[in-house]
């Protein structure tokens, strides 16, 4: 599965998670509380794998670039932050 995959889980899990909340609210039922908060910590698992195989990707990417560079240098050159979708996907995180 491929990072963008894991994106569209993990916002349709937050979407989720968001009207359940909103039901949460209006209910007060405490086992709808805890399915929306199931339902976040999912989204947000989701969202951290998508994090790591967009890392992983760009690591690769740069170690073929960039055969010379250290191993330190190449995972903090790779980070996911070199665009505006990278970096909002990271703040959203």
């Amino acid at each position: 599965m491929t990072s963008s995959t894991f994106f569209d889980i993990s916002a349709f899990a937050y979407i989720m998670a968001m009207i359940v909340y909103v039901s949460y609210v209006v209910s007060r039922n405490k086992s709808v509380g805890i399915a929306a908060t199931v339902l976040t910590i999912f989204g947000f698992a989701s969202q951290s794998i998508a994090l790591v195989i967009r890392w992983v990707n760009s690591f690769d990417f740069w170690v073929a670039s960039h055969p010379a560079s250290s191993f330190i240098e190449s995972i903090l050159r790779a980070a996911p932050l070199r665009n505006l979708y990278e970096s909002l996907i990271f703040f959203v995180w």
